[in-house]
């Protein structure tokens, strides 16, 4: 289906009034690449994190290997991203509820949009995740590891979206996909994801409200509201922020999932970044955590050193912990903290 919407899309573009020579001297394609390895150290024992992608403690891995390709004309574009390595295979898994093997696993997004007016954009194919703070591509946060509302997100969505500019500050989109746990449709299963996005921007400060509404496969309901934003305190401090709200009910759960981060990032000079993340989740029942009414707690500290342009090596001390038991250790025993520090690195052009 998702091949389906791609190739509509370009068949209409093909049919653009423009002439060929003017999409020729307009039309744009980049190369984008990266590739992250790290080496992880616990603290407390715990093999694996609950965080999604998991990290595994005492062991030089690899995260993955992406390669994508965007083409811009002016008023219409492409872009395809595809991903390879332990990170893809944990979380970029397209058959959640068939358990089976599909070409999708590799392919983090692969669109085409069309610019109908100068303010309204229509998007269709598989597209990554919209909301939330942290990005797939680890070279872009300022951390390494993902927290635990990123951990929440679908890996990505097929559908069809449309944006409209309001003005130059304000921004609005719908869209229609398919379930949030699911990129490529299985079975009978034709229930859609339906969800809207009001974002605001300006030179100081930025806020983006989200709300989704999806019905699963197995019958679970997902209601989420997500408000993401950032604010530019000075030239080197960007103080960005993430909540999130998630209600989940059905296949036995009817559970309320809450979670907030904070973003500080302060950029020493055109070498040196400091990132740091505060992380608190709240979840009614187990659906997530564990357990019914746990709280988790994350507090990330990074250093960003770039040694070229395209190259960069990331220590990182992080402290989870929980106030009931919830993460494994080695012995199978539940445990409430799981600390570890990291070094990874990163290269990306």
């Amino acid at each position: 289906m998702k091949i389906k919407i791609i190739a509509i899309v370009i068949f209409f573009v093909s049919l653009s009034s423009f002439s060929q020579e003017e999409v020729e001297k307009k039309a744009k394609t980049t190369f984008t690449a990266s590739v992250d390895t790290y080496y992880a150290a616990n603290f407390n024992n715990v093999p694996t994190t609950i965080t999604f992608p998991k990290y595994q403690d005492d062991a030089f891995t690899l995260g993955w290997i992406s390669a994508g390709i965007l083409h811009e004309a002016e008023n219409y574009g492409f872009q395809a991203n595809l991903a390879f390595g332990p990170k893809n295979d944990d979380f970029f898994k397209t058959g959640f509820y068939s358990g089976e093997e599909s070409v999708f696993n590799h392919i983090r997004d692969a669109f085409g949009y069309f610019n109908i007016t100068d303010k309204l954009k229509v998007t269709a194919g598989l597209m990554q995740t919209y909301y939330g703070y942290e990005l797939d591509d680890v070279h872009l946060n300022g951390n390494y590891t993902n927290g635990y509302i990123y951990a929440l997100s679908s890996a990505g969505f097929a559908g069809v979206k449309a944006d409209y500019a309001i003005n130059n500050k304000w921004n609005l989109m719908v869209g229609v996909f398919n379930n949030v746990y699911q990129r490529e449709q299985t079975g009978g299963d034709t229930n859609k994801a339906f969800t809207t996005n009001l974002a605001y921007a300006d030179d100081v400060f930025s806020a983006a409200l989200t709300y989704l509404n999806s019905t699963e496969p197995d019958g679970v309901t997902l209601n989420l509201f997500d408000l993401v934003g950032a604010v530019n305190i000075s030239e080197k401090f960007t103080l960005g922020y993430n909540v999130h709200n998630m209600y989940v009910n059905g296949a036995g759960f009817d559970s309320n999932i809450f979670a907030a981060a904070l973003y500080p990032l302060y950029t020493v000079n055109d070498k040196i970044s400091l990132g740091l993340r505060a992380e608190i989740f709240y979840e009614e029942e187990g659906y997530f955590a564990k357990a019914d009414n746990n709280s988790l707690y994350n507090v990330t500290a990074t250093l960003n050193y770039y040694i070229s342009e395209h190259l960069k090596i990331t220590p990182e001390i992080r402290l989870d912990g929980a106030s009931k038991d919830t993460f494994t250790d080695v012995n199978d025993n539940l445990v409430s903290d799981d600390s570890f520090a990291i070094i990874a690195l990163t290269y990306q052009f």
